[in-house]
Formats: structure tokens, sequence, C-alpha cells
């Protein structure tokens, strides 16, 4: 299975899918004009992912937004929803020490996902 790896632009994050090192990490700020368009591919690789994942191994998302609009928390919610169906994933939820909306939001997703969850402050 492909790396997909998107480039952070000024209002996209940078995502790595990564199927060989079980790695999924999306980065920056993600306010994409139509944010279902850009994170399209994110699903295609995640419902492709889901079927041929080793489930022994660990799958690791790290998640260092540091801001995202509405559209942009509900693609990223439906993806980690889709992801904790696998049996061994892990999730990383990073925020800077000063950003209190950041670290609330990731004590939210942690509420809605059922996989183990890790909030780590920076």
């Amino acid at each position: 299975m492909d790396v997909l790896t998107i480039i952070a632009g000024n209002n996209t994050p940078a995502i790595s899918m990564d199927a060989n090192n079980q790695l999924i990490s999306i980065s920056g700020r993600s306010l994409p004009e139509n944010a279902p368009a850009f994170f399209e591919k994110c699903f295609e690789w995640v419902s492709a992912y889901i079927t041929t994942a080793d489930t022994e191994k660990k799958t690791i998302i790290e998640l260092k937004l540091e801001y995202f609009n509405t559209s942009s928390s509900k693609l990223i919610y439906e993806l980690l929803k889709q992801l904790s169906a696998l049996k061994n994933v892990y999730i990383k939820w990073y925020f800077a020490a000063d950003d209190e909306d950041m670290e609330e939001t990731g004590l939210e997703f942690m509420e809605l996902i059922n996989a183990p969850f890790e909030l780590v402050e920076l």
C-alpha cells in the first residue's frame, strides 16, 4: 500500500499516512475551503488500510494541530472513528501548553472515540 503524503499549505495540514510503519500523522492548520474534497484521499486511504492493516501491530495516529475549523473537525472525527475500528490503534493528541481550546477539543475527542487516547502537552 502506498504512503499518502500531503504537503501543508497556508490553510491545509500536512498529512502522512504510512501503512508500512503503521503511522498516521496530521499536523498544522486545517482551514480548507472545501474540507470534504481536501480529506477525500485520506478517507480512501483509510478504507483500504483498514482492510489490509496488520492488526497484531499497533497503528499510531498523531494529531499535532494548531487550529482547525468546524468542517475539518467533523472530518477528522470521522477519520478517527473509522480507524478506531482497528483492533490495535493508539491516538496521540498533541497540544501547546498554552492552548486550552486544543486541549479541551482533545478531551472531547477522547470521550467520543473508542480507542486508547493520550493527550500530550508540548
